[in-house]
């Protein structure tokens, strides 16, 4: 999926939830400018934004993986989530923030299928998260442990 699709489909989730900021788990700095310019005027906000300049040259000197691991973190935690079904980072934040639904992890079968069926291009939704696209087959949240 196209930057143009994705950042496409996050713009019309958040004109329905009209979030206060809006945190960004990229390591792709110049998407994410892009994307504040068009996410304008709700502040958009990555690690990178956040940190001073010592921690955020610490944040730079560790791998890929460990800064992503701080996204996660991050993402676990936010109000609203929103991802994308190619993206396996996407499953597993969604599923650790289902534990915490009303179904919980033994509500369903396929966690936040059913709701998200009910909708086009929805992979998943609950209380807390929604992955916009269709599922790939391989991704899905009967597949992941929270």
């Amino acid at each position: 999926m196209t930057y143009e699709d994705q950042s496409t489909r996050y713009l019309q989730y958040i004109k329905e939830y009209k979030p206060p900021l809006i945190y960004v788990a990229s390591g792709n700095e110049s998407s994410i400018d892009i994307f504040a310019k068009a996410a304008h005027p709700i502040p958009v906000l990555s690690k990178g934004s956040l940190l001073n300049d010592s921690d955020l040259a610490l944040l730079q000197s560790l791998s890929w993986d460990v800064q992503g691991e701080v996204d996660y973190l991050v993402m676990r935690r936010s109000s609203r989530f929103l991802g994308m079904a190619q993206s396996s980072f996407s499953y597993a934040v969604a599923i650790a923030r289902h534990a915490n639904s009303t179904e919980g992890t033994c509500g369903s079968r396929t966690p936040g299928i059913a709701e998200a069926s009910l909708e086009r291009n929805l992979a998943f939704k609950d209380d807390f998260s929604v992955i916009v696209g269709r599922p790939n087959g391989y991704l899905t949240g009967s597949r992941m442990w929270p």
